[in-house]
């Protein structure tokens, strides 16, 4: 099961994905020395930086509120075009 692990660097806080030692991090690229929209990696490195303050198991609970969220911001998208 997936799990969500957020940390903090100094004044930073970032959030990712921790699955079977595969790091999934869809918002790494706010941050000016990532390129990629999207990482996908084994190698900790860059985010051992980030001193963990949690990390909880990402259930199906989890998906459905973000499906939820998302389908919310859909419908709002649709309304505007």
């Amino acid at each position: 099961m997936p799990e969500y692990v957020s940390g903090k660097d100094g004044n930073q806080s970032h959030g990712w994905l921790e699955l079977n030692g595969i790091i999934i991090d869809i918002t790494a690229d706010q941050f000016d020395d990532v390129n990629d929209p999207v990482v996908v990696t084994t190698n900790l490195s860059w985010h051992q930086r980030f001193k963990e303050q949690s990390r909880r198991a990402v259930g199906i609970d989890d998906y459905d509120a973000l499906n939820t969220a998302y389908q919310e911001i859909i419908k709002c998208i649709q309304r505007v075009q």
